[in-house]
């Protein structure tokens, strides 16, 4: 075997000053420009005394297979170093070192969950980015026509969900960031009286909207607007209009990641059921003329480390005859329409879920003495991070 013992090596087409491999005693190797590879380098050991350039990619151009366990990028959208664990890429670096408390901590995965069912405080330790979810409280829904015992015939309708927004790698520093959590609106037990509305989910700059009241019977009364808007009434008079959906409209991440509908319209014909408040889905159902009006349905999310429905709306009550069933409350804990006891029901309009920003549903009409709206339900904020 010939071997060939030289103290440092130089490019032919390299200048004087130029950069060269220089082999020392102790066996170490020093090069002194850029090195450049399609494929593997490997080394026991390597240091680095200027800047090692990493292969860089957006987000969507990662290669999803064929990596080498170990293998680092730098994704240019997250703005962090990636590895390849085998199956994923996971953060390291910026990014990689948040820890937090507040709220109910859980882990999901690689992910650190903080979950906020009432007001509270996250506090962070790093910088790096947060996926968040909020989710307004969900509004009341409306009574029947002049409320419990009167004797009115025409249903009240669904209250609307509180507002979706969901957005994913915000960006977050070292710090302490107020959380506020929405509550539900309230069902009003007595007089032509609308629900009321739920209130505003709140985090670092994102807002979801509470729900748009579901209004009373008689006269199609038009329902609130909100994160999504309330039903209008059940009843006589001019056809009613279903309340706006504001969430979409709202500035910033909370609208351009923000998802709410519009109450369902009433238009004034016969079995005047009231309609359905909108989710975060869809729009609420249009009431009367014998239909059951149901509420909108609501979004999915997997932030909370289970894949769960929010912000459904609630469904409107059922009108004169008995026959007129109250509408299903929407996907995502809206509350279910009164029926009558015909219809195996006490007049009453369901809570919506807690914690799910789900519109109350509407009290039924006709003469039984619980024709009442359902509260709505408390909406929520979750907020997770890659765990290191």
């Amino acid at each position: 075997m010939s071997e060939i013992k030289v103290d440092k090596v130089k490019g032919r087409q390299a200048a004087a000053s130029g950069p060269e491999v220089t082999f020392d005693s102790t066996g170490n190797i020093s090069f002194g420009g850029n090195i450049a590879s399609t494929g593997d380098v490997t080394a026991d050991d390597v240091t680095i005394n200027s800047v090692l350039l990493i292969p860089r990619y957006t987000t969507s151009a990662l290669p999803s297979s064929g990596q080498t366990i170990g293998s680092i990028v730098y994704d240019t959208d997250d703005g962090v170093m990636k590895v390849w664990d085998g199956s994923e890429w996971r953060n390291v670096g910026k990014g990689a070192g948040i820890t937090g408390s507040g709220g109910s901590v859980s882990t999901s995965g690689n992910y650190t969950v903080h979950t906020f069912t009432s007001g509270g405080t996250l506090t962070i330790d790093g910088e790096g980015t947060i996926d968040v979810l909020l989710v307004g409280g969900g509004a009341g829904g409306g009574t029947r026509n002049a409320g419990p015992g009167s004797g009115g015939t025409d249903g009240g309708s669904g209250g609307g969900a509180g507002g979706w927004v969901q957005v994913a790698a915000m960006p977050i520093t070292t710090g302490s960031y107020p959380v506020s959590v929405g509550g539900g609106g309230t069902g009003y037990q007595s007089g032509q009286n609308p629900g009321t509305p739920g209130s505003n989910s709140t985090f670092n700059g994102l807002v979801a909207y509470g729900g748009g009241y579901g209004a009373s019977g008689p006269g199609n009364r038009p329902g609130g607007p909100g994160g999504s808007g309330g039903g209008a009434g059940g009843g006589g008079g001019s056809p009613g209009q279903g309340g706006s959906a504001q969430q979409p409209g709202a500035p910033g991440q909370s609208g351009s990641n923000g998802h709410g509908n519009a109450g369902g319209p009433n238009p004034n014909q016969a079995c005047y059921s009231g309609s359905g408040g909108g989710g975060a889905n869809n729009n609420g159902s249009t009431g009367g003329n014998g239909r059951q009006a149901p509420g909108g349905n609501g979004r999915s999310s997997t932030y909370s480390g289970s894949n769960t429905t929010y912000a459904g709306g609630g469904g409107g009550g059922g009108g004169h005859p008995g026959s007129c069933r109250g509408g299903n409350g929407g996907s995502g804990g809206g509350g279910h329409g009164g029926s009558s006891p015909q219809r195996s029901g006490n007049g009453r309009g369901a809570a919506g879920s807690s914690n799910r920003g789900g519109g109350g549903g509407g009290g039924a009409g006709n003469p039984w003495p619980n024709g009442s709206g359902g509260n709505g339900g408390s909406g929520i904020v979750i907020i997770r991070y890659e765990t290191s």
